[in-house]
């Protein structure tokens, strides 16, 4: 008797012990929000150029020095035909204001839609919402 009531004691102990080790384990990293966000966005072709205009706003909680703004021009099937490059205005893009960009690019004549993503001074990749893909008018 004395035998199975010290081993229900340690299944117990083993299965708390158990259990608080899965509980730390299922705990997540939490996931970080959107570096840049896209306010606005119109994408127009005139003549052999497709003219950019749009409205971004640092949705992040740190400042952000050179962003580079990246328009991959997608076909049918979401396939990337070219990426173009733009640099905004502002140096330094603190959190929570908005820039306007207005870009001009040569035509990539298959094109139909625009994504865009966005990078810092350093080619580190920034987090995009509303993304798109945009359609060119």
């Amino acid at each position: 008797m004395r035998y199975t009531v010290a081993m229900l004691r340690v299944v117990a102990c083993l299965w708390a012990l158990g259990a608080l080790f899965c509980a730390g384990a299922q705990t997540r990293k939490q996931t970080r929000g959107p570096d840049i966000e896209v306010a606005q966005f119109h994408a127009q072709r005139t003549g052999g150029d497709v003219a950019i205009d749009g409205k971004i706003k640092n949705a992040g909680e740190r400042t952000h020095n050179g962003v580079v703004l990246l328009f991959d021009f997608l076909a049918t099937g979401n396939q990337v035909i070219t990426t173009k490059k733009s640099v905004l205005e502002v140096a330094q893009f603190a959190p929570g204001a908005e820039t306007e960009f207005n870009v001009r690019v040569v035509d990539p004549v298959r094109a139909v839609w625009i994504r865009v993503r966005a990078t810092d001074r350093q080619d580190r990749e920034l987090r995009v919402a509303k993304d798109g893909p945009f359609t060119i008018e």
